[in-house]
């Protein structure tokens, strides 16, 4: 029997709305953004159960990252039930700790049944333990986490069943107008978290269920109106670029995403905060992100020593963008699997850029001269100090690694690849092209089959969080 191995934790979606840029990571010159968070990181989760800066706002299982750290605990393969045991003399602290521990669990059962059985018990039980801090006329700061557990739990629930969400709004709108809850910063910070994942989970809803150009207006009316007066809240609006693509595609409809965006952009730009201003630049990448492929790739960067990329140097080649630090611990092992790529197709005119992220050019040097690597390398700090625009920031790359896949005619064939992906239409492109010179202004096919698959980010779910790729850079 196939062997299911699936984490559960909370992915950490309230940075987009925390209250302080505090939360926000910085790529290079602090045009980037999302440098703290990973797919699905039990570090993350821990946390998740404070309304801070860093509260946590939804969930969603998702798979065990292969890159996970090996310190972390080993997958429970079976349960007898005794972690959802709550103990009637446990303390707040005691009771915050045991949530904490279910939400960031890894499961490894053998059937499907047994994994749903177990989440149910699980949110089950952590909403009990919520209730049972709140009997224990908590401290303010017990209090927080208390509530903020709650709408975790329904977080969850609605990324598991969107008929959930209307549950998920009462209780926003319930802490909205409990004066305990917004006398409290974490207070408030948790009511705009909470608010802010429940309107994206509409959007990706109708998105799921292919809905109506006047449910996505409606829909983005209040996100506009919600981040017009909360505009710490603006980044939230990038993870909705691919929902509103998806309906887009389903009503084939290709205006729709500049007529749905134009008033979000016009409130953002019209913001002096930061956190606007960010989101509005990390908005625009995304938009051209999501509108990459069958158009021509757009260079930008510079080398470690600020010298400007010149495109010459690929025309004509099958050319992999790969974006990576130093501190993704992915990185020496994705360079490894490049490697054999590239020492098998490069003879035949396959090349890759790697397009560095560390905010300091020493990290990149201290990589590099332990991990050597025999092709382009550019540096997002140096392109930054060079005053050049940054590639990332360009293109709004959200999380890394993240592949392009650039075809010899220059023109972007696949995003979003995953190494087996890139293999099986490297494999599948050079066998048609024996050899394909550097000069050549004959293009290999990139339009095979492995790599149409890949070449779309997937379909808004039922899940209230954005789509994502392993590490994320905002």
């Amino acid at each position: 029997m196939m062997r299911m191995k699936k984490r559960v934790a909370l992915a950490t979606l309230a940075m987009m709305i925390a209250a302080s840029t505090a939360a926000y990571g910085q790529v290079g010159n602090g045009r980037g953004a999302r440098l703290g968070q990973t797919r699905a990181v039990n570090a993350a989760a821990a946390n998740a159960a404070t309304a801070t800066a860093q509260t946590t706002a939804a969930a969603t299982p998702a798979t065990a990252n292969p890159a996970q750290n090996s310190d972390s605990p080993a997958p429970k393969t079976s349960s007898d039930g005794s972690e959802f045991v709550i103990a009637k003399d446990a303390t707040p602290e005691q009771l915050v700790e045991q949530a904490t521990s279910l939400l960031s669990t890894e499961i490894a059962f053998e059937s499907e049944k047994e994994y749903s059985e177990w989440v149910a018990k699980m949110l089950q039980t952590v909403g009990l333990i919520a209730d049972r801090i709140l009997t224990l006329k908590p401290t303010d700061e017990f209090f927080v986490e208390a509530i903020s557990l709650k709408g975790q739990v329904l977080c969850y629930q609605a990324s598991l069943d969107s008929s959930i969400l209307p549950q998920l709004k009462k209780y926003a709108d319930a802490l909205a107008n409990n004066k305990r809850v917004q006398s409290l910063e974490d207070g408030r910070s948790a009511t705009l978290a909470f608010t802010g994942v429940y309107l994206q989970a509409v959007v990706a809803d109708i998105a799921e269920r292919q809905g109506t150009v006047k449910e996505l207006a409606a829909a983005m009316n209040e996100v506009n109106a919600f981040v017009k007066a909360h505009p710490e809240t603006s980044d939230m609006t990038v993870d909705l670029v691919f929902p509103v693509q998806v309906i887009a595609a389903n009503l084939d409809n290709p205006k729709l995403p500049d007529q749905i965006w134009a008033p979000i952009r016009k409130t953002l730009a019209a913001s002096e905060t930061p956190e606007a201003q960010n989101a509005l630049m990390m908005l625009d990448g995304t938009i051209r992100y999501s509108q990459l492929v069958g158009a021509p790739f757009e260079w930008q960067g510079c080398d470690a020593k600020g010298k400007k990329f010149d495109a010459e140097a690929v025309k004509g080649r099958v050319v992999v963008v790969d974006f990576w630090a130093a501190w993704c611990q992915q990185s020496a092992e994705y360079h490894e699997q490049l490697k054999k790529l590239y020492d098998t197709y490069h003879a035949q005119g396959f090349e890759i850029v790697s397009y560095n992220l560390d905010p300091k050019l020493e990290d990149m040097d201290a990589y590099l001269t332990k991990n050597p690597l025999p092709w382009i390398v550019l540096s997002d700090r140096a392109t930054v100090d060079a005053k050049e625009t940054s590639l990332a920031a360009y293109y709004g790359i959200g999380e890394i690694p993240t592949m392009i896949l650039i075809g010899g005619d220059g023109k972007v064939a696949s995003t979003d690849l995953s190494l087996e992906s890139l293999a099986a239409t490297l494999q599948n492109v050079f066998s048609k092209s024996a050899a394909v010179p550097a000069s050549s202004s004959k293009a290999p096919e990139t339009t095979g089959s492995a790599t149409k698959a890949s070449s779309a980010k997937p379909a808004a779910t039922k899940t209230t969080t954005p789509t994502t790729r392993r590490a994320t850079t905002r």
